[in-house]
């Protein structure tokens, strides 16, 4: 090239050539091809060998390149186990089963026995032993007998003890097995009586009579005699009593105390009211009885005064003359104190007599007697005796004057109200009501000692049921 500048001017190049484009690479080759330039290897060597494998490592011993796994991945762990089976987990390569098959799923049970068939495997009986003949009964015995296997009982119950009696009644009792009756049958009811008959029939079982005889003939009376003999069997009196003794007397009163009974009057008429007056007039009105008052004979009618004689006087309280004369008592004794009492007989004084009383049940004069049960009546025949024992008891107080005589009220009996009819029998004392309110009764008992006592209370003449108590201090 011509021309004036020599900065520009052509230079030779590797090759010597001026001009040229040979050009040295980096590995000291010269030539005008680029494309044969010398290049850097995997390790930075310009012109090496070295070459970086599948997995990165960069040497130029291509005997350590790495490689790929069964899974293709160059490097990889991936194994294939006995059976085919590709992967990296060693724990779950396949193993040989008891026949020796790589993977196989024979198995070998507890009896020993290898195969695939899980229903054929071996099992536990009842003593644990593998592959065992013992069997549990029903009643839960473990063996291999059948010999020996428990039954079931006449309940259905396995291994019980329940037996059916001749009567067929099943059970464990053999207490209660049915036995035979006296005609035999199992289980009947036929009983033989105390006479020794047999039959289920114990409407015409024999009976003791009053005697103690079984099948006897012996009857006892309306008033207790027992014997066969109906000849002799006591009747009743006219009171109604059986073996009484009362008796209707003339003017059909009947009781069995002879003193009240009636007599004739003075005109013969049995029970009747006529007296003789001191006339011996006779006849039933008083009205017309002649008197001979001894106080009159006193009395001086024309002077109208006390008369001046023995046995006569002025007796300043009465404002009367009155007469010393002594009068005839009904016993004909002259100032005597002999008088008439409830029953019409003649008493005191000198009659050696003493007046009746009332009995239990209101008569004067008569023998009706409260027994220990407080049953009031004249038949000592029905009377109780013994009173119950330890019956409950009431206790006696102190009255005002702090002397016992009172009883607090009596549980079991009840009052409406206060009536002057009410009153209580201990035994056969009547002791009226001495206070009275809706809580206490009380009841004035001066004479009545410490013991049992059959109770009762009567109201309106009524008479309660009796009640045994004790009386205590």
């Amino acid at each position: 090239t011509c021309d004036s500048d020599p900065g520009n001017d052509c230079i030779a190049d590797c090759k010597g050539d001026f001009g040229g484009s040979a050009v040295v690479d980096n590995c000291g080759t010269c030539d005008s091809n680029p494309n044969n330039d010398c290049v850097q290897d995997c390790a930075g060597a310009w012109g090496g060998d070295a070459i970086a494998d599948n997995c990165g490592t960069c040497d130029s011993d291509p005997g350590n390149d790495c490689i790929a796994d069964c899974k293709g991945d160059f490097g990889g762990i991936a194994v294939v186990d006995n059976c085919g089976t590709c992967d990296s987990d060693s724990s779950n390569d396949c193993v040989e089963d008891c026949s020796g098959t790589w993977g196989g799923n024979a198995v070998a049970d507890n009896c020993g026995t290898c195969d695939s068939d899980s229903s054929n495997d071996c099992v536990e009986d009842c003593a644990g032993a593998w592959g065992g003949i013992a069997v549990a009964d029903n009643c839960g015995t473990c063996d291999s007998n059948p010999n020996n296997d428990c039954v079931q009982d006449c309940a259905g119950t396995w291994g019980g003890n329940a037996v059916a009696d001749n009567c067929g009644t099943c059970d464990s009792n053999p207490s209660n097995d049915c036995v035979q009756d006296c005609a035999g049958t199992w289980g009947g009811n036929a009983v033989a009586d105390n006479c020794g008959t047999c039959d289920s029939n114990p409407s015409n079982d024999c009976v003791q009579d009053c005697a103690g005889t079984w099948g006897g003939n012996a009857v006892a009376d309306n008033c207790g005699t027992c014997d066969s003999n109906p000849s002799n069997d006591c009747v009743q009196d006219c009171a109604g009593a059986w073996g009484g003794d009362a008796v209707a007397d003339n003017c059909g009163t009947c009781d069995s105390n002879p003193n009240n009974d009636c007599v004739q009057d003075c005109a013969g008429a049995w029970g009747g009211n006529a007296v003789a007056d001191n006339c011996g007039t006779c006849d039933s009105d008083p009205t017309n009885d002649c008197t001979v008052d001894e106080n009159d004979k006193c009395f001086d009618l024309s002077w109208r005064s006390c008369k001046k004689t023995a046995g006569c006087s002025w007796d300043r309280s009465l404002h009367e003359c009155v007469s010393d004369v002594p009068v005839q008592d009904c016993n004909g004794d002259l100032g005597g104190s002999a008088y008439s009492d409830n029953c019409g007989n003649c008493v005191g004084g000198n009659t050696g007599l003493t007046a009746c009383v009332q009995d239990c049940a209101g008569t004067w004069g008569g023998d009706a007697v409260v027994d220990k049960c407080g049953v009031c009546d004249a038949n000592p025949a029905n009377d109780c005796s013994n009173p119950p024992v330890d019956p409950p008891y009431i206790r006696r107080l102190d009255d005002n004057d702090g002397k016992p005589g009172y009883v607090e009220k009596i549980k079991g009996y009840r009052f409406g109200r206060h009536q002057d009819d009410s009153y209580v029998l201990f035994g056969s004392v009547k002791v009226r009501i001495k206070e009275w309110n809706d809580d206490v009764i009380k009841y004035y008992i001066p004479n009545l000692r410490k013991g049992d006592y059959p109770v009762s209370v009567w109201v309106n003449g009524a008479q309660s049921n009796v009640k045994w108590f004790e009386l205590k201090d």
